[in-house]
């Protein structure tokens, strides 16, 4: 939801530059950029020091300014700055850019109480705050400037809008993008995020039509709802880039023994990325070649790529990287092979990546048009590329080659690109050939992915998460922060999952008769507060057959819960062995910023192994998003599979018992921290699924 007044501060009708002046420190390069921007509204330079700077009058406070201003640029000194905060709100300016530093950012208990007293400010009065410690917003389109960044050169205007919480990168975007003619639109120095965050800048820029990519530079989430609204909101319209910073694995703080370690910050992120087809990059160049191409090329209609070459060391190479990115080369047809071999007089079979033979010949007559005019009429090719050297000399052969280009793809209704094989130097390349030119091998094929799963993201059919059901109030038993396997249990079945069936009982004769109701073969476990991960002590035994096989088993486990010291025993747990099959973990973890995330993976022995695989989700969620979920695990579907003999698992089952959690887990309050089944045993197809093993955690009292 768009917050009131925003449009005061990234499309102002008037502006105000708290600070200006004629010393070429930040007050000054304001001004100047904004005059230079062509901003057709008001613009009034405030400082008591100055009677005039650039031809424009100078007024000595906000309070002295012949209108209320849509937008106040602060660039003064930290210790002026509240100063200037209060004028505005006096003054009723309902938007506000700090460049002023000192504030959260600077560590420290004064600067996070300037920030409080801004956000408290900003609550009460509904100002809208940019920054503070940002270097400003820009828009080429929209022709105004409130910022004091350095631009390399003349930007062109374009559909690429870039949003930095760093307002250093803002620079390299600029200058990198500067250099290889790319148009860009808004450019937002976001700061500390005061009040104003990445929620906000997608919002704005999701309904901008000037806007076709978005490109954010992102450390941190501020708010967890409201930017994973924004984003699906974003994401449904137009290409969203994320230059994720801090990816690491420093200050994650797992929880249960799996779930937590599974659920990373990171990839609590990149899942959300995932879940509503976002773009991760992990350099400016990557962030750039795909918001280029995103802004010139038509969205392939399916994942299958063509890629020819006039190297055959190019084909290989191209092929290497473009497997390594899991993009899908698929043979060619028999018929679209029979046309190459007749264009270019071969008898050879032509593979994918396919190697013409060299660029005189791609060149000849109009081989290259009959290339492209086969490769674009091919109902089984959705994306097409060429990897060869663009030198800037176009002449002779070379100028024929592009000539083709240029009378073939510019109405082409399939994406093409021109894969450089070594990184494309832009100050040497032709202005016009005709199609988009990578930047490098790597980073075009990058690209070419992105663009891949960003459109299957978007034929995606729509859905509708599991309906949001009552509260679901649990609390763990006075003096603990865990409940044991069997509490948990009782609770996941009161929620409608399903478990094994099971009783605590505690002595060897209760455990007795309760064997023979749930029937032999059957587990027993100690359940104590103390034993969450009981396999690392030997605190169970399983397929226990008969009566004297379980009086063996208590007096055993009796020991173990000796010598592990353990001091709350709550007794043992008789449970059935569940019918053989693949085991899974499902998990929750709540995310500080963005609540509860769902967790899958291989489970049980099989976690510490490929738990690197897990899949994660924030529900609510349907069962098309599970199968997209999975559909992504080459491990989980080798699993579900028919594998080795063993029979397909019950995939549906399984499915549904994600989803149900993923139902179950937003009805829980955020006591509940974590919770573990593992192992989840997924029977073979139409035997279902049981919960064999479950933990569930809650914040310290």
């Amino acid at each position: 939801m768009r917050r009131p007044h925003i449009e005061k501060l990234l499309d102002p009708r008037s502006l105000a530059i708290v600070g200006a002046n004629d010393k070429g420190n930040s007050g000054a390069r304001a001004l100047k950029g904004a005059i230079a921007s062509g901003f057709k509204g008001s613009i009034y330079p405030v400082n008591p020091n100055y009677t005039a700077l650039e031809g424009l009058k100078c007024y000595a406070s906000l309070l002295d300014l012949p209108e209320t201003p849509d937008s106040v640029v602060v660039a003064t000194p930290t210790a002026g700055a509240m100063k200037v905060l209060a004028e505005g709100e006096a003054a009723g300016v309902r938007s506000m850019l700090f460049f002023s530093g000192g504030f959260a950012d600077a560590g420290t208990p004064e600067g996070q109480q300037r920030q409080a007293e801004m956000v408290a400010l900003a609550a009460r009065s509904g100002m809208i705050i940019g920054g503070p410690n940002c270097m400003g917003i820009a828009s080429l389109k929209r022709h105004f400037d409130s910022s004091f960044v350095s631009y390399p050169g003349p930007l062109k205007s374009g559909g690429i809008s870039i949003v930095s919480q760093s307002g250093g990168l803002i620079n390299a975007f600029t200058e990198l993008g500067y250099a290889r003619g790319l148009g860009f639109n808004y450019l937002i120095s976001a700061g500390n995020e005061a009040v104003i965050n990445a929620a906000d800048h997608l919002d704005w820029l999701a309904d901008d039509e000037g806007t076709q990519v978005i490109v954010s530079c992102l450390e941190s989430v501020k708010d967890g709802p409201r930017f994973r609204a924004a984003l699906a909101r974003a994401t449904a319209v137009k290409p969203v880039i994320f230059l994720k910073l801090g990816r690491s694995l420093a200050g994650q703080q797992a929880t249960l023994a799996h779930t937590g370690s599974l659920a990373g910050d990171d990839a609590v992120f990149s899942a959300i990325c995932s879940q509503y087809g976002a773009t991760i990059v992990y350099t400016i160049d990557q962030a750039l070649e795909a918001a280029a191409m995103f802004a010139r090329l038509p969205l392939p209609k399916g994942k299958n790529v063509a890629i020819f070459s006039t190297s055959g060391g190019a084909t290989v190479m191209t092929t290497d990287l473009a497997v390594d990115l899991g993009l899908k080369l698929p043979p060619l047809t028999p018929a679209t092979n029979r046309r190459m071999q007749e264009i270019y007089g071969a008898q050879r079979p032509f593979t994918n990546p396919f190697d013409v033979g060299s660029y005189p010949l791609m060149a000849r007559g109009d081989n290259m048009t009959r290339t492209l005019t086969t490769l674009i009429d091919d109902p089984s090719v959705d994306f097409i590329a060429c990897a060869m050297v663009v030198q800037r000399d176009l002449k002779g052969n070379r100028m024929q080659l592009f000539d083709q280009i240029r009378n073939v793809v510019p109405g082409s209704p399939k994406p093409f690109v021109l894969l450089p094989e070594a990184t494309a130097h832009w100050r040497d390349t032709p202005p016009d050939i005709g199609a988009h030119l990578c930047a490098s091998l790597p980073d075009g094929l990058f690209g070419m992915r992105a663009l891949i799963e960003y459109a299957k993201f978007r034929r995606r059919p729509s859905g509708h998460a599991n309906a949001m059901t009552a509260p679901f109030v649990l609390r763990a038993a006075p003096g603990r922060t865990v409940m044991t396997e069997f509490e948990s249990k009782q609770v996941l079945a009161q929620a409608g999952l399903p478990v094994t069936r099971e009783a605590l009982t505690q002595n060897v004769d209760a455990a007795s008769r309760e064997a023979i109701q749930i029937g032999y073969p059957v587990a027993l476990k100690i359940q104590s507060p103390d034993l969450m991960h009981k396999t690392e002590v030997g605190g169970l035994a399983l397929n226990i057959a008969d009566e004297a096989a379980l009086r063996r088993a208590w007096t055993h486990l009796e020991g173990v819960a000796d010598r592990a010291n353990i001091k709350r025993l709550d007794g043992m747990l008789v449970q059935e062995m569940a019918t053989p099959g693949t085991e899974f973990l499902i998990g929750m973890k709540r995310d500080p910023v963005f609540g509860p995330v769902v967790v899958v993976s291989a489970g049980g022995v099989f976690v510490d192994l490929l738990g690197k695989d897990a899949r994660l989700r924030l529900p609510p969620f349907d069962l098309r998003d599970v199968e997209a979920m999975l559909a992504t695990s080459p491990v989980m579907l080798t699993l579900l599979s028919e594998f080795r003999g063993k029979p397909p698992a019950d995939r549906a089952a399984f499915a549904r018992l994600v989803c149900d959690f993923g139902d179950f887990v937003t009805r829980l309050d955020d006591t509940v921290l974590a919770i573990d089944l593992n192992p989840v045993i997924v029977s073979a197809a139409g035997k279902g699924v049981r919960i064999v093993d479950a933990s569930i955690e809650f914040a310290s009292a």
